[in-house]
């Protein structure tokens, strides 16, 4: 057995966020437990898991108590606020500048190394689609998606788009889809002001309350959170689902039900949107310095499950945008289509107030209450806006 590093932290402590509780990450938690195997018989990496759908609560109670662990597994629009609160500790300047892995440059490459990376995807039940008599291809619009649901809902074998009703940072990611095929944005160009301060954002949030009103969401999703709704698609509940290229479970028939398109294109010509997390070293390690030591070894050595976690990735994105007859381009992606949340110190705190919020006009617009709700989504803005400088 190798003697471990004397530069290396023999013990290391480390938050990943999973609603699945390391299901999703097992690859990845898996090699980097090996890799810390390997280095000898004390070396450790305890690894405790966060539901991302309560993560930032646990997150605003553990940063003032000190109780974060050495290495912190943090969303990429989480990122900026946690560098603004000052808990996390940049790589010294010793770090290669060559790295071996796969890094984003400028502020946030100094503070994590890129753990996860995923996309969102429109899921959707292929015998349901035959059945209403529509084809992938029909898929790629809004208004597609619409007529689709439309036909769903009056055949009365299955739910239509199954949208989690709980107050989750899932629940934002999803309701996007509404406000960026409309042109809008969640903030104001450079991030001042508050939530939908145009007229587009505006619009599209309105648009998915009507279909809310409508039945053409899945009235029983509402009830659920993202974790429910994608084991009962998975089932066949629903006819369809937006979520995550790394959460969708497989059906368990042996046959799977289950195939995938972009997010529909919308005025601004988007198709989905990219998204992931960072590994970062916390304020709360004993030797930060250390800690930064043992992560790079670690991940430097993971190198094989990281090429085969981002050609998964790469091999959905290929087979999606083929069955909704889109072209990728020469190097495979659709950068020119992608979007993401915003990456601003105020969007950590405005996301979790406006997934309560979204949680609220949810219910309330399925029982038709759309013309107090546009009063309610119009104030929304200077609520956030005053939220978030608290």
């Amino acid at each position: 057995m190798p003697a471990h590093p004397a530069n290396l932290l023999a013990v290391i402590t480390l938050w990943v966020m999973e609603d699945r509780p390391f299901s999703l990450d097992l690859s990845l938690v898996g090699a980097m437990l090996g890799e810390a195997r390997a280095l000898g018989p004390n070396a450790q990496v305890e690894v405790y898991s966060l539901a991302w759908r309560r993560a930032w609560s646990r997150l605003r109670v553990a940063i003032p108590e000190g109780a974060l662990p050495d290495v912190l597994e943090v969303g990429t629009t989480w990122l900026p606020a946690l560098i603004a609160l000052g808990i996390l500790v940049p790589a010294g300047a010793e770090r290669p500048r060559r790295p071996r892995w796969p890094q984003r440059q400028g502020e946030e490459g100094r503070y994590g190394i890129p753990w996860r990376w995923d996309m969102r995807f429109l899921y959707y039940s292929p015998s349901e689609l035959a059945r209403i008599g529509m084809r992938p291809a029909d898929l790629a619009t809004m208004a597609g998606l619409k007529e689709a649901a439309r036909r769903v809902r009056d055949g009365g074998r299955r739910e239509a788009i199954a949208l989690c009703g709980k107050p989750e940072p899932t629940l934002v990611q999803e309701a996007a889809a509404w406000v960026w095929a409309e042109g809008g944005e969640f903030l104001a160009t450079g991030g001042q002001g508050g939530l939908f301060p145009d007229a587009p954002g505006f619009r599209g949030l309105m648009n998915l309350l009507s279909w809310v009103r409508d039945g053409l969401l899945a009235p029983s999703a509402l009830e659920q959170g993202a974790v429910e709704v994608l084991d009962r698609f998975a089932a066949g509940e629903y006819a369809f689902v937006l979520a995550s290229s790394l959460s969708v479970p497989a059906d368990g028939t042996g046959e799977p039900d289950i195939s995938a398109v972009p997010v529909p294109v919308g005025r601004s010509a988007r198709t989905t949107f990219s998204g992931g997390s960072y590994l970062t070293v916390t304020r709360c390690s004993p030797d930060p310095a250390r800690a930064w030591e043992t992560l790079e070894h670690l991940m430097t050595r993971m190198r094989p499950a990281f090429a085969a976690h981002h050609q998964a990735n790469r091999q959905l994105i290929r087979s999606a945008c083929a069955e909704a007859g889109l072209a990728l381009s020469a190097g495979g992606f659709l950068a020119d289509r992608l979007h993401g949340m915003p990456r601003l110190p105020v969007w950590a705190s405005m996301e979790s107030h406006l997934a309560d919020a979204l949680a609220d006009w949810l219910r309330e617009a399925r029982r038709g209450r759309l013309e107090s709700l546009e009063r309610e989504v119009g104030a929304l803005a200077r609520d956030l806006a005053r939220a978030a400088a608290l």
